[in-house]
């Protein structure tokens, strides 16, 4: 068997403000974990987990914040259009801001370079990340 992928983390700034955001998405996050400076999440065979720039201090104290551009970018899989369409409303609802806008899907699975071949030819980009 070949490597396999087990464990994707994100570094956050304020882990509840993390929690709030991942749970809107659809993520099941266990309840105070919004007091913890790691949390766990298993999902699908794979582990996600969100801890706090001070907890991952103690690993990797020479560790350096971004300047500009996406340190990491996570795809969650939703069945249909309707269902991203319907996701997409509902956290702008909620006051989050998009960098790009929403461009269609070619269907259930695309991959994501024909996809983006899609949207440019719509003069779209592919909306995929939000901020709030």
């Amino acid at each position: 068997m070949g490597l396999e992928l087990y464990m994707v983390g994100v570094i956050v700034e304020d882990m509840a403000r993390a929690i709030e955001f991942y749970r809107r998405l659809g993520v099941t996050i266990s309840e105070g974990s919004e007091q913890q400076q790691h949390v766990e999440i298993k999902m699908s065979g794979m582990t996600f987990f969100l801890t706090t720039k001070r907890f991952n201090a103690k690993w990797d104290s020479s560790r350096t914040d971004r300047t500009g551009g996406y340190g990491i970018i996570l795809e969650f899989y939703l069945e249909t259009q309707a269902t991203v369409e319907a996701k997409y409303a509902e956290m702008i609802d909620y006051g989050y801001q998009s960098h790009v806008a929403l461009c269609a899907t070619m269907g259930e699975t695309t991959s994501l370079k024909r996809l983006e071949e899609k949207c440019r030819a719509e003069n779209k980009d592919i909306k995929r990340w939000f901020t709030r």
